[in-house]
């Protein structure tokens, strides 16, 4: 079955009803989280289960594959989790830094987040899915991404490194099974759905954009789009795109958005119709145990294995960076959305190694938090854009 066929008409929807864009059931409205940052709350942990992965995507930031030595085992997990909902936490993110369907500890996860009242938003490639897996999912309580690069099986294929030649097929029965299940059916009006799709915009499929974006909006699928982190095999993989690109295709899928679907929306950073809020009430856990101010950096703040959650949540470093935008300089302390503390830029395109004994003085210290602008930059004095975007490269301390 095609999944791009309009056939499927049971699944359509009618965006117009939406005044902002729609977000995937377990996440939180910008109230919900400035409520919980000013009461330093955590709500979401995002938590990696393992490396193991059977993809070689081309452009993997985590270089995922194999599995890690000392990755944690599952009553380390378990006591993770526990420690989370006793802080208040209420969504679990599973990105994986492999294929967290392939984690042995998948299934005790998901019915542990059942029995504790928690969401568990899980991020897969969609390759062999079994319908009991989703159906559990399901009634769970979960949400879901899927991974969606391109409709084109060749193109597809290669990006996501199969070698059988079967991950398209495969990906676009595994979506289809997901809406029959019932995960696209509308709930609300701002989180909508439980499932969504996660694309990444480069080289090889910048023209695809709008199909996937329209694909995405008429069958009640949450599109998360953003550009490449040059880190992991996405540091040498040649597909990322100038900023001026990036920019004009968020301009583009915003318009479309507005005009066929009655959505609006402001690029944040480098996300397409969605932003980025998780520094501010959450925290990421490595396969590991590391623990890490979101999963686009390698900065280590810690381990699980050595601390409880509670202290290291609690601790200076933790607290600089979920008020990161406190320390910021440079033309985003102008933005608009800074003053609305919405925004603070990207610290895993700005920041990867960072000697934390240099202290909030040092040039280092200054240099990892100089701003530049971003796809939104809009003054709030003058209420100008940002007429250019400096081409920067990533690396230790630099930003974008």
């Amino acid at each position: 079955m095609d999944i791009r066929n309009d056939s499927v008409a049971h699944h359509k929807v009618d965006g117009s009803s939406f005044a902002r864009a729609p977000r995937i059931a377990g996440t939180f409205s910008l109230e919900e989280v400035m409520q919980a940052r000013h009461r330093e709350e955590m709500l979401q942990l995002s938590l990696m289960l393992g490396a193991t992965c059977d993809l070689r995507c081309v452009y993997c930031f985590t270089d995922a594959g194999q599995p890690k030595s000392k990755e944690l085992e599952w009553n380390e997990i378990d006591r993770l989790v526990r420690e989370f909902r006793d802080l208040g936490g209420r969504t679990v993110c599973i990105p994986g830094e492999g294929e967290p369907t392939l984690s042995p500890h998948i299934i005790p996860l998901v019915h542990l987040l059942y029995s504790l009242g928690l969401t568990g938003i899980i991020y897969t490639n969609g390759f062999r899915m079994e319908r009991w897996l989703a159906e559990l999912l399901y009634d769970c309580g979960c949400s879901i991404f899927v991974k969606l690069n391109s409709f084109d099986a060749d193109k597809q294929n290669w990006l996501a490194g199969d070698v059988t030649g079967k991950y398209t097929a495969s990906r676009n029965k595994t979506l289809t099974m997901l809406m029959d299940i019932g995960f696209a059916r509308k709930l609300d009006r701002e989180a909508c759905s439980r499932l969504g799709v996660v694309t990444s915009v480069m080289a090889a499929n910048v023209t695809e954009m709008p199909t996937i974006f329209r694909f995405a909006r008429e069958h009640n699928l949450i599109p998360s789009m953003d550009c490449l982190l040059e880190i992991g095999r996405g540091s040498y993989c040649g597909l990322t795109l100038p900023l001026h690109v990036v920019h004009e295709v968020a301009s583009a899928l915003r318009t479309l958005d507005e005009e066929v679907y009655g959505i609006t929306w402001r690029p944040k950073v480098f996300a397409i119709a969605s932003s980025c809020t998780d520094l501010y009430v959450g925290i990421c856990v490595t396969a590991d145990g590391s623990i890490q101010p979101c999963l686009g950096t390698k900065i280590t703040i810690g381990n699980i294995r050595d601390k409880c959650l509670a202290s290291i949540w609690n601790s200076p470093t933790e607290k600089l960076f979920r008020n990161i935008d406190r320390f910021l300089t440079g033309p985003c302390t102008e933005c608009v959305e800074h003053y609305r503390e919405s925004c603070y830029g990207c610290v895993g395109r700005r920041l990867q190694h960072f000697d934390l004994s240099a202290g909030v003085k040092s040039k280092a210290f200054k240099h990892a938090f100089l701003s530049n602008g971003c796809l939104s930059f809009e003054s709030r004095f003058s209420r100008i854009s940002w007429p250019v975007m400096r081409e920067r490269p990533m690396g230790r301390g630099k930003d974008v």
